[in-house]
């Protein structure tokens, strides 16, 4: 138990340094895109944050309860974590006006690694036949919800490089008939 513990406080490391790295670097940026998008996932990352220490809490008294994993391990819907970003961005993009070219290379780079070190970690926690079978479902579930999150990044960093070549290649369907 004492491994998964240790596991356990790595995995509220990360998902606190996500959330400041994102809060931060939504605060550096003009781009409603970028700065909506950081901070919807930094609020994805505060809510695991707040399952993590339960968890923790859960694990300290050598005790899972189950019933509340299986509340937060359910299917993750892309759709609900992009939902904000797209009614903030709406908002932001209401009030934005020039905006200034900016690089987003080195920001996106981190948040993809952060993001891919933590999918890393929640696999390999989710695979460990050593974990509870509560802990396993917990963690596939928060290792599902870090690759949409780097799916997001993904996607948004492509956009802000290019945006008429990320029309081009999503719609692509349009033009194909």
């Amino acid at each position: 138990m004492a491994d998964i513990r240790s596991d356990t406080k790595m995995a509220i490391q990360l998902e606190q340094e996500g959330y400041d790295i994102y809060v931060n670097a939504a605060a550096k940026t003009t781009n409603a895109l970028a700065r909506t998008t950081f901070l919807g996932i930094a609020e994805r990352e505060k809510t695991h944050i707040e399952r993590i220490k339960r968890l923790y809490a859960d694990l300290l008294g050598d005790t899972v309860n189950s019933k509340w994993i299986d509340e937060v391990s359910g299917n993750i819907d892309k759709g609900a974590i992009i939902r904000p970003i797209l009614v903030n961005l709406k908002d932001n993009l209401d009030r934005q006006g020039d905006q200034i070219k900016q690089d987003f290379s080195k920001i996106y780079d981190l948040a993809l690694t952060l993001e891919k070190n933590t999918y890393d970690l929640y696999k390999r926690l989710s695979e460990d036949p050593k974990n509870e079978e509560e802990i396993r479902k917990f963690y596939a579930a928060l290792a599902q919800e870090e690759t949409l999150h780097f799916q997001i990044f993904q996607e948004t960093l492509k956009y802000l490089n290019n945006p008429e070549d990320f029309y081009h290649l999503e719609e692509r369907w349009i033009i194909e008939g």
